[in-house]
């Protein structure tokens, strides 16, 4: 017999109600939420525009929380093939050897695509967007590489030239602890002009 509290992958996530999304949220891990959700009447269309600021809302005070909730739900509507927004929030790449995002199978919680040392970032980006399922020109967008420098974050654009990789090793070996960032540029049609890099 069917577990009724799985239904919910089964459904359109637009047609959830609020009881669905509370289970949605307890099989990722983050039960505590369901009164809350059920008060707001926050159905599968509320859920997938969900913002930080709505997280607050609904007492989710933990940044770390919030963080991980909206990257389940990037995660949800990619698997689901529901448009990504320019609004949407779209977790930062991590990075070891590959870059990392979020898997468009759910059988896995990640999945990878290597760059190698010489992609430059017109290589990269449009894989990225590719596997974000983001469907839109990869110039519209941006990669960064986000550091803490003397206290202070730190962002790095890289133009369309650059090899990400390798400034990406250069940053970790001065242990800055860098991250990747894909961001839309604000006026898609007029590049932003490149910030040099350390």
């Amino acid at each position: 017999m069917p577990d009724k509290n799985l239904d919910f992958v089964h459904n359109t996530i637009v047609s959830w109600n609020a009881k669905e999304v509370c289970n949605w949220f307890i099989h990722n891990g983050f039960s505590g939420y369901s009164q809350k959700i059920i008060e707001n009447d926050i159905d599968g269309e509320v859920l997938i525009n969900i913002a930080n600021e709505t997280l607050i809302d609904l007492g989710i005070n933990q940044l770390g929380t919030r963080l991980l909730i909206l990257k389940r739900i990037y995660q949800l509507k990619v698997q689901s093939g529901i448009k990504i927004d320019p609004d949407t929030f779209i977790p930062q790449i991590k990075q070891s050897n590959s870059v990392s995002i979020p898997a468009t199978s759910h059988n896995e919680a990640f999945k990878s695509f290597k760059i190698a040392m010489d992609h430059t970032c017109h290589k990269v980006l449009p894989l990225a967007l590719k596997k974000y399922n983001i469907n839109d020109d990869f110039k519209n967008y941006r990669l960064s590489i986000r550091t803490i420098t003397s206290g202070k974050q730190v962002e790095h654009v890289l133009d369309y030239n650059e090899k990400p990789l390798e400034l990406f090793h250069k940053l970790k070996n001065k242990g800055l602890s860098p991250i990747f960032v894909l961001k839309r540029l604000r006026n898609a049609s007029v590049l932003e002009k490149n910030v040099n890099p350390i």
